[in-house]
């Protein structure tokens, strides 16, 4: 699963906008989750935020991957959370593992890519992400991603996925020449 987010603004410069990765509940305090090729984080309460210089990987406790190229900020941790329930409004509390990508107080033109591998392991992780350093071997390349359109193609499989925001008649990349309404389109 490719996420990938762009021209993400607004004015709210006390408050960070962020984009959250993995929420999960932890059964235990001591589940584990990961963070890159470290050991298994299984403390709590746990906290960290990291400014990617490289690629990393995170994996929840649910063992799904999240591989995050570098130049984007991330947050970890495992809380305790309060919140309200959504049927009657009262309050509720547990115990999370959450990852989130930090776009910063009042952004302009931010923009995220995260990919999330499925029944993930650290050995997984680590060749997914060796893959990734490779544009030969990447699993996917990120053809355009802006206020138009986000356009990425699936090497395995040979498909270019297009989510196009609005009518386009400068499309760049595959057979797709134009769209006269905003689109979603697979092409193998």
């Amino acid at each position: 699963i490719i996420a990938l987010g762009s021209n993400i603004e607004n004015t709210d410069a006390v408050h960070p906008t962020e984009t959250t990765i993995f929420q999960s509940y932890l059964t235990r305090e001591e589940d584990p989750i990961w963070i890159g090729g470290s050991e298994a984080v299984t403390s709590f309460p746990f906290e960290e935020q990291l400014e990617l210089t490289e690629p990393t990987w995170l994996i929840d406790n649910k063992q799904n991957g999240y591989y995050i190229p570098a130049g984007q900020r991330i947050g970890v941790h495992k809380l305790r959370q309060q919140s309200k329930h959504q049927r009657n409004g009262q309050d509720t509390r547990g115990n999370f593992a959450t990852a989130w990508l930090d776009h910063g107080t009042a952004p302009q033109d931010e923009r995220y890519e995260y990919t999330i591998v499925i029944g993930a392991d650290s050995a997984r992780m680590e060749s997914f992400a060796k893959l990734m350093k490779d544009d030969e071997q990447a699993p996917y390349k990120v053809l355009q991603q802006d206020r138009h359109a986000h356009i990425v193609r699936d090497r395995q499989t040979g498909i270019t996925a297009y989510a196009l925001f609005e009518a386009n008649e400068a499309i760049k990349h595959g057979v797709v020449a134009a769209v006269d309404t905003p689109s979603m389109v697979m092409v193998k």
